[in-house]
């Protein structure tokens, strides 16, 4: 993985179309995203990793 997620990495990784991912962030389910460069939209991969190993625990 890379230390920085794009929207299309968050989209493979989760399996999820740029609408539902659109949703999650607005509905605060995931991780807040950080801006790079200025304009870019991007996921630190440790919070991206740690979030889904919190929610798939069962």
């Amino acid at each position: 993985m890379k230390p920085i997620l794009k929207r299309k990495d968050m989209v493979e990784i989760l399996g999820i179309s740029r609408v539902t991912l659109w949703r999650y962030m607005t509905k605060g389910v995931m991780p807040s995203a950080v801006i790079v460069n200025g304009r870019i939209l991007g996921w630190k991969e440790k919070d991206i990793e740690d979030w889904l190993s919190n929610n798939t625990k069962n």
